[in-house]
């Protein structure tokens, strides 16, 4: 059983350490940080114990026009206890701005409060810079 247990945690662990985008899990409210975050944490610059040793990096990494508007729509979101999704720009450790598009759903106990969420941040600039530029160029045609 032991075994079998082991085998299907390191499946699972594979599957959310390989995958593009960064999987994570925080607690049941914006107050309380990450408490686990995959390795792709790294394509913006930060290691997974630095990302969760400290619960306001997240924040101050949320490109500055965007946070209040990011965390009204987290607040929204757990008190509807509804899933959060939402496009924004982060800040790289090296100073670059990325979209990401961030998804969270909400995991509740047996009791029917909420445990924790879980979600995951996806890199979509170049989809952005793709829509800006056709953007542009709608405008320049008409």
């Amino acid at each position: 059983m032991e075994d079998s247990l082991r085998i299907a945690e390191d499946k699972y662990r594979t599957l959310v350490e390989k995958i593009p985008p960064i999987v994570y899990i925080t607690g049941p409210t914006q107050h309380i940080g990450v408490t686990y975050i995959s390795p792709r944490v790294e394509a913006i610059g930060f290691g997974q114990e630095e990302w969760m040793a400290d619960p306001e990096l997240w924040l101050r990494q949320v490109h500055p026009e965007d946070q209040r508007r990011v965390l009204a729509e987290i607040e929204k979101s757990i008190e509807d206890q509804k899933p959060f999704s939402s496009e924004y720009r982060i800040r790289t450790r090296d100073g670059q701005v990325k979209w990401f598009l961030d998804e969270v759903v909400d995991i509740f106990g047996d009791d029917g409060n909420l445990q924790y969420r879980q979600g995951y941040m996806l890199d979509i600039t170049a989809r952005k810079l793709a829509e800006e530029s056709l953007s542009v160029r709608e405008r320049y045609l008409e």
